[in-house]
């Protein structure tokens, strides 16, 4: 599968909608379609939701469903080339709020598949792709509490950016802003009950670590 057309048609998704996804117009999958990836290309739909289980729905009468799935397509067939490492991180999460203190945790490492993640879910850079969840609510409607992001880590931020940062030993997702002097950086919410987190000095400047650019996210219903 190498095309949008392609895509549309194993996933029974509109060309255009598609479209909208690999341009970055939609950052949200809905219940449907995530329901037909589950379908169509054995995707399990709770792992894409929450980083749990296993990526890949098992063929075989042993499933927790009591199902037996059978490959729609080739996609079902995938080569290791096909597939990349994502590491997620189910006891982090990212304070779309005042911060969210850091805490030990291990992460578990799933295989997703490259033309999934930059078809659907936009990414384009595929080492080093980490998956987190969302805390709080300064970042709506952009992104909402509990949502999961696909994090390019070490990525250089530009402006505009969404970015997962650490300040004061605490974990922050923010729109990334810095003055072209490097004089200030703000970290601003999109929820307007929230305020922006401003660093003015090079020493406050010098605490901020950028860990990495939220590429897509995915709505846990």
């Amino acid at each position: 599968m190498d095309t949008q057309r392609d895509l549309s048609e194993l996933a029974n998704l509109p060309f255009s909608r598609v479209q909208d996804i690999e341009r970055g117009k939609v950052k949200e999958l809905k219940a449907k379609e995530i329901e037909l990836l589950q379908e169509k290309f054995l995707i399990n739909s709770w792992w894409l939701l929450t980083g749990k289980g296993e990526m890949l729905l098992k063929s075989d009468n042993n499933s927790q469903s009591g199902m037996v799935c059978e490959p729609s397509s080739s996609y079902g067939k995938l080569s290791t080339k096909d597939m990349v490492v994502v590491n997620v991180y189910p006891d982090v999460y990212a304070s779309a709020g005042l911060g969210n203190a850091l805490t030990d945790s291990t992460s578990h490492q799933t295989l997703m598949d490259r033309t999934l993640l930059r078809d659907v879910f936009n990414v384009r850079n595929f080492s080093n792709l980490d998956m987190i969840k969302v805390i709080g609510d300064s970042m709506a409607p952009i992104i909402n509490d509990g949502e999961v992001l696909f994090i390019e880590r070490g990525a250089h931020a530009k402006n505009g950016d969404t970015v997962i940062a650490t300040l004061n030993d605490e974990l922050y997702v923010k729109r990334f802003r810095k003055d072209p002097f490097g004089e200030w950086v703000r970290l601003e919410s999109e929820n307007k009950d929230f305020p922006h987190i401003e660093l003015n000095t090079p020493q406050k400047i010098a605490m901020l670590n950028i860990i990495g650019i939220a590429r897509s996210k995915v709505k846990v219903y």
